[in-house]
């Protein structure tokens, strides 16, 4: 059960959230918009690693442009295979990139012409504390 306090406190959550159209507009009245355009992404860290470029699978010309992420196993038996954080299946073509076959553990592709295999990465091995 809530006390007074509670409910006090819940009125006023409420009759903050009720008005928040009005404190989200300019002064005219105008919606508020944000223009992230020439701005930094704050999630980025300012030091550390680099992050990698994720190339589009349009503009794949390499096969170190290419990230396998994962395989699963679609409906029917159908593999699908996640390069680039895209959804491909066999036959997709995206640009120069043709998706050849998909298996439980390897995508084979070609690029301009020139066939490539990629394996999955396996899990790192936990390493014996001797525990």
């Amino acid at each position: 059960m809530l006390n007074k306090k509670g409910y006090a406190a819940i009125f006023i959550l409420c009759l903050i959230l009720s008005n928040s159209h009005y404190y989200a507009k300019g002064a005219e009245g105008d919606d508020f918009t944000y223009n992230a355009k020439g701005k930094r992404d704050p999630f980025v860290p300012l030091i550390g690693r680099a992050i990698p470029i994720i190339v589009t699978l349009k503009e794949v010309l390499s096969p170190n442009e290419l990230t396998l992420e994962g395989i699963a196993i679609g409906a029917g038996g159908k593999q699908i295979a996640i390069l680039n954080g895209q959804m491909v299946r066999e036959n997709d073509r995206f640009g120069a990139l043709l998706i050849k076959k998909i298996s439980q553990k390897r995508v084979e592709f070609s690029i301009e012409g020139k066939d490539y295999k990629m394996n999955i990465r396996e899990p790192e091995e936990k390493i014996d504390s001797g525990k």
